[in-house]
């Protein structure tokens, strides 16, 4: 599987990167290469095409969600803060903006802070099994067990055959002892 991934981003990257070979200034493009970069495990990368996004079509909220997201991996957080407010101002109905602004309630210790936004993220994409499992993960990096184990649950609810939400409910089944439910 893991193979699998490796060669889908690879022919990802190599496509988005003729495309810019023939459209340098495609913000979207550079967004995408970004985002691949990202999940190749190329953060320093990924940020210069995020900055390059970002100088050529800055509205799009989820162009400093992103980055956001890019600035974390590489450790910072101040400017990951700024990217997700930034984002918020531009466009608060965003469920990647509300799950940066969940980061950042977490980040100060706002516990209902923090389960609003992701109720907000919830109803902004009630289908969308990838916001679920990222919610969850960041109850989970918060040490909120209960939370991340629901959130985990919604997201293999809505897409059963979405293998790392099973992996992800599978530990947390674990932890609570529910060894049936996680095997």
């Amino acid at each position: 599987a893991v193979q699998y991934v490796k060669g889908a981003s690879d022919g990802a990257e190599s496509a988005l990167r003729a495309f810019l070979e023939v459209a340098p200034d495609s913000a979207r493009v550079h967004g995408l290469l970004a985002s691949t970069l990202l999940y190749t495990g190329r953060a320093a990368e990924a940020l210069g095409h995020a900055d390059r996004a970002i100088a050529l079509d800055p509205h799009p909220a989820h162009r400093f969600s992103d980055r956001a997201e890019i600035r974390l991996v590489l450790g910072h957080p101040e400017g990951a803060r700024s990217d997700f407010a930034r984002a918020a101002r531009i466009d608060p109905e965003d469920a990647r903006v509300q799950m940066g602004l969940l980061w950042m309630r977490l980040q100060d210790g706002d516990l209902p802070g923090a389960a609003e936004h992701a109720r907000r993220a919830f109803v902004l994409a009630p289908s969308d099994a990838f916001v679920r499992l990222r919610v969850g993960l960041l109850w989970l990096e918060a040490g909120a067990y209960r939370p991340a184990l629901e959130s985990f649950q919604d997201a293999v609810r809505l897409r059963p055959d979405f293998e790392l939400a099973q992996m992800r409910l599978a530990i947390e089944y674990a932890r609570v002892g529910r060894v049936e439910a996680a095997r």
